[in-house]
């Protein structure tokens, strides 16, 4: 198996979110949005710290745009359907992991990430050629 090492590095969890940033192989490459921590609550929460595997999915085009893949983060106790795909705050994750080129907020100061589609099309193309990533994730 071909396989690269993602770590996603959390640093702040507020106004229902938590932003963080997502290196790969070394290299910082976006920021991340994903749910508070809600005791690892099926849709509502964002993953326990640790190491997982992701395998490479078919994705549908909603999530991922005309990319028409993505990563599925897979053996999380009590979960499963958690995604790498496109979005902006807290409603669009459902206990996912969003991508975006920066942090910020939306005009009703909802926490946002901002320029996901070009975030995302930066992590499909830096995992060009892998069917699998070590997912690590940390809190600062």
């Amino acid at each position: 198996m071909n396989r690269c090492m993602m770590e996603l590095m959390r640093l702040e969890s507020w106004q229902g979110a938590t932003v963080g940033v997502l290196s790969i192989d070394g290299e910082v490459t976006c920021f991340t949005l994903e749910p508070p921590n809600a005791m690892n609550m099926k849709n509502f929460s964002c993953i326990p710290t640790g190491d997982y595997l992701c395998e490479r999915r078919p994705a549908s085009a909603n999530l991922v745009g005309e990319v028409g893949e993505t990563w599925e983060v897979i053996r999380v106790p009590g979960r499963s359907n958690i995604l790498i795909h496109i979005g902006n705050t807290g409603r669009d994750t459902e206990g996912c992991i969003l991508l975006g080129m920066s942090p910020g907020y939306l005009r009703n100061h909802q926490r946002a990430i901002l320029s996901s589609r070009d975030a995302f099309g930066i992590m499909m193309l830096k995992t060009e050629g892998y069917d699998e990533a070590i997912l690590r994730i940390t809190e600062r």
